[in-house]
C-alpha cells in the first residue's frame, strides 16, 4: 500500500458475537451500522422471495411463520424453509406441510 492511498474495509455478519474481539476493538473501523431485525410484514416479504419454487400443501400458514419468529433474520427463515423442504423429502412427501415446517422452526437451534 502506498502511505496516501485510503483503504476501505466492509464486513458484514448477522453473528456478531462470534467474530474475533481483536477485529472488532475500538479504533478498527470508523463506522458501524446496526439493522435492526424484520417485522412480521418484513419477514412475511423475506418468506414470499425464498419459498418461491416451493410446493406447499393447502395446510401452510406462511403468515403463521411470519408471525412465531420474532427475531429472525432473513438466513434465519431461509435455512427453516431448507429444513422444511429436507423433512418432506425425509418422509418422502410430494408437498412441505405445515407439520415440516413446524418440525423446522422447533429444530432451528439443533
Amino acid at each position: 500500500f502506498e502511505p496516501l492511498n485510503d483503504v476501505v474495509v466492509i464486513g458484514a455478519t448477522n453473528a456478531l458475537d462470534e467474530v474475533d474481539s481483536a477485529i472488532i476493538r475500538p479504533g478498527r473501523f470508523d463506522r458501524k451500522i446496526e439493522f435492526s431485525k424484520p417485522t412480521p410484514d418484513e419477514r412475511m416479504e423475506i418468506i414470499e422471495k425464498i419459498t418461491k419454487g416451493v410446493d406447499f400443501d393447502e395446510s401452510v400458514n406462511l403468515r403463521m411463520l411470519a408471525e412465531s419468529t420474532e427475531g429472525w433474520t432473513g438466513a434465519d427463515l431461509s435455512g427453516a424453509i431448507s429444513r422444511a423442504v429436507t423433512i418432506s423429502i425425509r418422509r418422502e412427501g410430494e408437498l412441505v406441510t405445515q407439520d415440516d415446517l413446524l418440525r423446522a422452526v422447533e429444530g432451528a437451534g439443533e
